[in-house]
This record gives structure tokens, sequence and C-alpha cells, in this order.
């Protein structure tokens, strides 16, 4: 009886050993994998820096040609002259409230202040 229990025991360990040496054949290539796997991916990161860095360099040349535009076109604060107006409701042509429009020597309206309401 001992003899039987013994050799099953032999016989359950062998093939328990002989299972854990196929495990490690499947895994053999992994770490191979996983470091590529990691360059792959620390490239396509420092790619998406640089493409980040370059959008902004646009953004902000294009920010600054906008505001040296906008500064061209902005508008005189020099008053020259100033102008009574009447504001008018434009549908019911019904008079809203008076007061002055400071204008510039090429017709803007710098500033209007009004007077009254009602």
């Amino acid at each position: 009886m001992r003899s039987v229990f013994f050799s099953i025991i032999v016989l359950a360990g062998a093939i328990a050993l002989a299972g854990c040496e196929n495990d490690t054949d499947q895994y053999s290539g992994l770490s191979e994998l996983v470091a590529e796997r990691h360059e792959v991916r620390k490239n396509i990161s420092e790619e998406n820096a640089k493409r980040k860095k370059a959008i902004a360099r646009q953004s902000s040349a294009k920010a600054k040609t906008n505001n040296t535009k906008a500064s061209e076109q902005k508008v005189s604060s020099t008053v020259l002259y100033e102008k009574q107006i009447d504001i008018i409701d434009s549908e019911s042509r019904i008079p809203l409230a008076k007061g002055v429009a400071y204008m510039n020597k090429s017709g803007q309206i710098v500033r209007i202040k009004v007077f009254n309401t009602k």
C-alpha cells in the first residue's frame, strides 16, 4: 500500500514538473516585446511633444501678426469734434435717448456719451 501511495506521489510530481517546464518557453520573448513597446511609446511621446511645440510656435506667430494688424487698425483716440446725437429705435422710430458722439478726423466714433433717457 505504501509503495502504491509513494508511486502516485512520484508520478504526480513528475507531471507537475513537466508542466512547469513548458510555461517558461511561452514567456521567453516577453522581455524583448516589453522593451520594444516601451521604445515605441517613448518615440510617440517625443513626436507628440515636438508637434505641440510647433503648433504653439505657429499660434504665437499668428497672434503676433494679428496684434500688429490690430494696432495698425486701432482707432485714434484723438477727438477732433463732437456731434449731438439722438438714439432712435430702428423699428418704431421712437427716440430713446440723446447724447454726444466724439469723432476723429476719419469719421470714426471714438466715444458716445448718453445724457438722458426716457
